[in-house]
């Protein structure tokens, strides 16, 4: 990791300049690859930041319309970030303002709050005239959330397998490239799981059969990724890890799960802690979505391509200077 800069400094960019940053969204777990597995999806998050002036309130202020009932929270996780920001790099950032568009669903298990701190690293990082890499910026995503695999994908894209190399060591990343027919069938439920819930459910310990199935499970999935094997997939989404305990915390669950494999989907999973369920077909994936619709029909239905671009900077605006792209 990048050590923090001992010289405190101010952002190289004048107060009024904005940066905005896209980030996809991603679906993590893969089954039993619980913390470590994930994929970039094209659903995004747009982050536009900009910079007040110094010596004002250091504060964070989310500009764009949130329900005022989670406004406080969100804008306290923001600066959280600043200040991690600020802890790493030696910059002291002024006020800023943030907007937040587009259409990562919160708490749906899509990766929202990885774009949204994602999003504000990337940007702080061009307001402040730094070139830390996608990599470093996930990498540090992952030590603010406590896992790696939504932070990851969002800032590289593709499929992602991380986790550190020990209890203090390096965040090790293996990113592969997949294809474009992949198509994810996405059921976004009307209704939030949250994670601390979801990882509440969770038991304290399990058997040893059931850690053993789990490792296989993972490295099964995974390799199949890599190698474009996914026909091979089938059969390889029983986790039992997570999914047990959280399924019944989504209405529904089972009988989804029932309909997609029967309308031939090569695999499904519960997207992070939920409460998305999602399928794996190749081509247009039409015949899995009107089978688990039918199952839930108040949820939205969305067919997802994967996103191997990651992280992206759209647009720089400087006041005086003609806006970059």
């Amino acid at each position: 990791m990048t050590n923090p800069i001992n010289r405190a400094k101010e952002p190289v960019m004048p107060p009024g300049s904005m940066v905005s940053v896209r980030v996809p969204g991603s679906t993590s777990n893969l089954g039993s690859g619980f913390d470590t597995l994930g994929i970039a999806l094209s659903l995004h998050n747009t982050i536009t930041v900009r910079l007040g002036s110094i010596g004002s309130a250091r504060d964070v202020t989310i500009c764009s319309p949130v329900p005022e009932n989670v406004r406080a929270g969100a804008e306290a996780m923001l600066n959280q970030v600043r200040v991690f920001f600020e802890s790493r790099t030696g910059t002291i950032i002024p006020a800023i303002e943030v907007w937040v568009e587009g259409d990562v669903p919160v708490a749906r298990g899509l990766g929202s709050s990885v774009t949204l701190r994602l999003g504000l690293l990337g940007a702080l990082t061009r307001l402040s005239g730094l070139d830390y890499s996608n990599e470093i910026l996930g990498q540090w995503v992952s030590e603010i959330e406590g896992h790696p695999d939504n932070a990851m994908p969002s800032a590289l894209g593709g499929f992602c397998s991380a986790g550190w190399e020990s209890l203090h060591g390096e965040l090790k990343c293996l990113r592969v490239e997949l294809p474009d027919d992949y198509c994810f069938v996405t059921l976004i439920p009307d209704f939030e799981v949250r994670t601390d819930d979801a990882r509440k459910a969770l038991p304290q310990s399990y058997s040893r059969a059931d850690a053993v199935r789990a490792l296989n499970r993972a490295s099964l999935v995974t390799a199949c990724f890599c190698l474009d094997k996914i026909e091979e997939l089938p059969g390889l989404f029983d986790d039992p890890v997570h999914q047990p305990y959280r399924g019944p915390l989504i209405p529904g669950y089972p009988e989804c799960m029932q309909a997609g494999a029967q309308a031939g989907a090569l695999g499904g999973w519960i997207s992070g802690s939920g409460s998305t369920l999602m399928w794996l077909a190749r081509g247009n994936g039409e015949k899995v979505g009107r089978s688990v619709h039918a199952v839930m029909p108040d949820a939205a239905l969305h067919f997802l391509r994967v996103d191997n671009q990651g992280m992206t900077f759209l647009k720089q605006n400087v006041p005086g200077t003609a806006p970059t792209s």
